[in-house]
């Protein structure tokens, strides 16, 4: 069955992993974590209503984006998937999780955050306007400087040309009301969950530091939790190859 949003591979058979992007990114930001999960086990990768041209929904808050994410899951099987997130994506994953805990098979949280501070939220709201009213082209040419490592800007174009594409093409209007929805968080309650939780952040990582990923990790009863060296916000492309092994590691453990 084909569901608008969901693009899936891999087998048929067996669990289902779900891959959730976060602000500016789309289905393909998964794309090296999908296709090695796809050898082994049936994939979907999201896009999100107001990312990447989709249209937003009525309502764009972080609980309405977790209850269209149920909807489209349960179009597709009633089981519970494995779900691998980031950034926002996280905060979506978790409201979903707080939600609909049956539909948790596990949970992947890279560059994850609870809710926005008050800084991230003026600032979330001041990006917003700017994306109204002047486009992408500036913001995302900031994502890539204030997104990736020190090293990955220097030494990995190629994972700068691949973050800074899909957020210059953002619609910009879907693209704000994102950023308002975001801004508009309160954390999910998830203190004490039994969750498999596989938690990564990055040591540069400006938007959900160590720190910020340490009280995420904190929030499950026995979660695995590490922190990448010389890693941004990106840590799917920044470090693909320790990302991709940590979420087979993690799933294929349990599926």
């Amino acid at each position: 069955m084909t569901v608008p949003g969901l693009e899936r591979k891999g087998t048929a058979d067996g669990a289902t992993v779900v891959f959730v992007h976060g602000l500016g990114g789309s289905a393909g930001a998964w794309w090296p974590q999908a296709e090695a999960l796809g050898r082994h086990l049936s994939v979907a990768s999201v896009t999100l209503p107001g990312s990447a041209g989709a249209h937003p929904i009525p309502t764009m808050t972080t609980s309405a984006l977790a209850q269209w994410l149920i909807d489209q899951l349960d179009a597709v099987s009633s089981q519970a998937v494995h779900f691998v997130a980031h950034s926002y994506g996280t905060v979506i994953v978790q409201h979903l999780a707080a939600l609909r805990p049956e539909r948790v098979a596990s949970l992947a949280l890279v560059g994850p955050f609870r809710e926005p501070t008050d800084t991230q939220r003026e600032a979330l709201r001041a990006r917003a306007a700017k994306a109204r009213a002047e486009g992408m082209a500036e913001i995302a040419d900031l994502t890539i400087q204030g997104g990736l490592s020190a090293q990955t800007r220097t030494s990995k174009p190629e994972v700068a040309a691949f973050v800074l594409a899909p957020v210059r093409q953002q619609e910009p209007t879907g693209y704000a009301a994102t950023c308002e929805a975001i801004a508009d968080t309160m954390a999910a309650d998830l203190v004490g969950s039994s969750f498999p939780a596989l938690v990564i952040g990055g040591d540069e990582d400006l938007t959900a530091p160590p720190a910020i990923v340490r009280s995420v990790a904190a929030q499950f009863s026995v979660p695995k939790f590490s922190i990448l060296e010389r890693c941004g916000h990106w840590a799917p492309l920044e470090r693909e190859a320790e990302v991709t092994r940590a979420l087979l590691s993690h799933i294929l453990t349990i599926a």
